[in-house]
């Protein structure tokens, strides 16, 4: 039993991750969201946005000074070196801010929204990971339309991507994204009411 149970919901790029914490959201849970953190940590004129412009220079830059994400994921995806680099700037910066932020809840239960978790990278801080499963056809579709990305790169974003194996072996539950949005509910209530049921209150 756990007095504080976190919970890192992961999965590939458009399996619903987001969809699902928003879900665990509406039931009272709190959420921290790997993504918004990215962003917070290379905002303008802090640390990390000043090592990536060092690295990538002014041309990843819109008109207000802040990180284009799609200029910049156009550069790393054509480059495994640079994108690395990039992890190696971004990673470090991303996991302490998380940690702090976990350290800050006392009890109840606490989810993480991880994309790119790996073994390598697992924080020492998660309890459970929760996978957020899609069929890769469907996965490749959804893609395409959020992100207006032509199918090639569609296919190199989640080639970049640990694979479907992997994240499930990873992963202590499964939830399955195929379907509608009800029945993707049904599954997030249930598997609520299973991490409730770890919590000493």
């Amino acid at each position: 039993m756990y007095r504080k149970l976190v919970v890192c919901i992961t999965g590939g790029i458009a399996s619903g991750k987001t969809q699902v914490a928003n879900l665990f959201a509406e039931q009272g849970c709190r959420i921290i969201d790997a993504d918004i953190v990215a962003r917070e940590v290379v905002a303008v004129d802090t640390p990390g946005w000043q090592q990536l412009v060092k690295l990538f220079g002014a041309d990843i830059l819109d008109d207000s000074g802040d990180i284009n994400r799609r200029q910049l994921r156009h550069i790393v995806f054509q480059d495994d070196s640079l994108r690395q680099q990039l992890n190696n700037i971004t990673h470090p910066l991303i996991q302490k801010s998380i940690g702090q932020q976990v350290q800050a809840v006392n009890s109840g239960l606490l989810f993480l929204v991880i994309p790119l978790l790996t073994e390598e990278n697992r924080y020492s801080v998660i309890d459970r990971v929760l996978a957020v499963d899609v069929n890769p056809e469907l996965q490749l579709e959804r893609l395409q339309r959020r992100d207006s990305v032509s199918a090639t790169l569609a296919k190199q974003m989640m080639a970049s991507q640990i694979n479907r194996p992997q994240r499930i072996k990873l992963a202590d539950d499964v939830i399955c994204n195929n379907q509608d949005l009800p029945g993707l509910a049904r599954q997030v209530k249930l598997m609520y009411s299973f991490y409730i049921s770890l919590i000493v209150h």
